[in-house]
């Protein structure tokens, strides 16, 4: 693909969303093949980001995972609770009626990594790539894992390859190994795990939390940036953007303070908000990172509409629908019960009914029957404004991006 010399740049964003990563691997699946090698589909790409989850299915399409094979790493219950094992900590322990106390010991997640990748326990992500093959073209994929520097409180971008650029500065290589960055990008503090991630470079010790804790619970606004620090035309820019989910209802018709379709405020307090704050960043969190990326690659500009982007987002909405004679009704064949139930469901479900849920909510998604996130959205009426509202909308985008020339550009310069 060319367009007045230059290469279409191509990334691939995946989300945080701890155990509701097993969407991204069915999203996966239904784009390339449940049964495609991992390099297969990454080899498509010129940059792969990831955080904390999604990290760590970055972590498993490196090793040569099918999606199907990376789906069942997180239906598998066995796998689950050794990702999440209980902290030993017995004062955490007694207060974990709280609702925002450290439930999980971070070293048994460490431990529970660097099983789950025994190919990648000592590559560094320099050597991960160099595994992925690209035959069309002569740099190697180029990697991205997002963590939070504990200790320096900044985000931490552990990459493959050094990347500068004159005006831009430099950002180096990691000398860290793959399973070693996806233990610092998914160790969410506070109402998770007991401790920050350690990792050891020459006898330095070095601590992470998740890469949420930085704002990039979605990495693709990272990932843009990134592109264009190596070279890349900001307009010859095209991401697939996989979300884990997005819970979004409209504000509460007057007197209506008890249906699970509605946003209702809820009580406030010194309990109330210290749960909040303690999950909102990593639970579902606010996301503007999308939308920034569409104006950084140009917005709208050079494409067939105003309400087209460069960015594909691809992400179940857990939102009610409005039906033609304007009532709100939960989505798909769900009833209000189980709409509730999806909608407070955590990022750290052990339990196989709910992982069951997350998995009949993503192919719903994938049928059309559920919404898909936008670029962008008006919140109170759930209405698309840039992007697309449903997985076959956005997938015929992508299908377009990729083409020979890529259809989604409007004019003859990509000819």
């Amino acid at each position: 693909m060319r367009h007045q010399g230059q290469s279409i740049f191509r990334i691939l964003s995946l989300d945080g969303g701890g155990v509701w990563g097993v969407v991204l691997a069915m999203a996966l699946g239904r784009l390339f093949g449940k049964d495609t090698p991992g390099h297969e589909i990454l080899r498509v790409f010129d940059l792969a980001a990831g955080t904390s989850t999604g990290s760590l299915v970055l972590a498993g399409l490196l090793e040569n995972m099918t999606p199907a094979k990376i789906q069942n790493l997180f239906l598998d219950e066995r796998t689950r609770r050794n990702f999440f094992a209980p902290t030993q900590n017995l004062f955490y322990r007694l207060l974990s009626f709280l609702g925002f106390i450290p439930r999980y010991q971070e070293k048994g997640k460490a431990r529970a990594i660097r099983e789950l990748l025994p190919g990648l326990k000592t590559r560094i992500l320099a050597e991960a790539a160099a595994l992925v093959p690209r035959p069309n073209s002569k740099a190697p994929l180029h990697l991205l894992v997002i963590a939070f520097d504990y200790d320096r409180n900044v985000a931490a971008f552990f990459r493959s390859k050094v990347t500068r650029s004159p005006g831009w500065g430099s950002g180096g290589e990691s000398d860290f190994s793959v399973a070693e960055v996806v233990d610092a990008s998914t160790t969410a503090p506070v109402a998770y795990f007991d401790a920050p991630s350690q990792l050891y470079l020459e006898k330095r010790c070095m601590r992470f939390w998740d890469g949420a804790m930085g704002g990039y619970n979605n990495p693709v606004l990272a990932a843009v940036t990134e592109a264009i620090v190596l070279g890349a035309n900001p307009q010859e820019i095209v991401a697939l953007s996989l979300g884990t989910r997005r819970v979004a209802l409209p504000p509460a018709p007057a007197g209506e303070t008890r249906s699970p379709l509605f946003r209702n405020p809820t009580p406030s307090g010194l309990l109330q908000d210290a749960r909040k704050a303690a999950t909102v960043i990593l639970d579902d969190p606010p996301d503007s990172a999308t939308f920034l990326a569409h104006v950084l690659t140009g917005g709208s500009q050079g494409l067939w509409s105003e309400t087209d982007s460069r960015i594909i987002r691809m992400c179940p909405m857990i939102s009610p629908v409005l039906t033609p004679d304007g009532i709100w009704k939960p989505p798909g064949n769900l009833d209000e019960k189980e709409f509730s139930i999806l909608a407070q469901m955590r990022m750290d479900e052990l339990a196989p009914a709910h992982l069951q849920r997350m998995v009949n909510y993503a192919s719903l998604w994938m049928e059309d029957l559920v919404p898909n996130q936008p670029v962008r959205m008006d919140y109170d009426k759930l209405e698309c404004e840039i992007g697309y509202s449903s997985f076959h909308a956005a997938w015929d985008a992508w299908k377009k991006a990729i083409s020979e020339p890529p259809a989604i550009f409007r004019g003859p310069s990509f000819s």
